[in-house]
């Protein structure tokens, strides 16, 4: 049995997803919620994800989560950023030995 507020939600999900012309669509209640999920429907084992170590704690723990190859760099640290894509991180992930 779902309660009305559910039953609000849902309707405002389907309008949602039909407005955006998609099969279906969520809404979260937060967006702490939002971003803990997102990662592990968008990411498989084949992505890899490169993620500053200071992000929201939501952006950390979706990111830990999810079954993609993770690398951090320093905080805001362009120069790490690029010793990581020098460094071809990614190329270390399933994905890019497929092609």
């Amino acid at each position: 049995m779902s309660s009305p507020l559910q039953d609000i939600h849902k309707e405002l999900e389907q309008k949602i997803a039909r407005f955006h012309n998609r099969e279906d669509a969520i809404l979260y209640a937060s967006c702490f919620d939002a971003n803990a999920g997102i990662f592990e429907v968008l990411l498989s084992p084949e992505d890899a994800v490169l993620s500053d170590e200071l992000n929201h704690a939501s952006i950390i723990d979706g990111i830990r989560l999810c079954k993609a190859q993770k690398y951090r760099y320093k905080h805001r640290d362009m120069n790490d950023l690029e010793e990581k894509l020098q460094g071809r991180c990614w190329e270390k992930s399933p994905a890019a030995h497929r092609h």
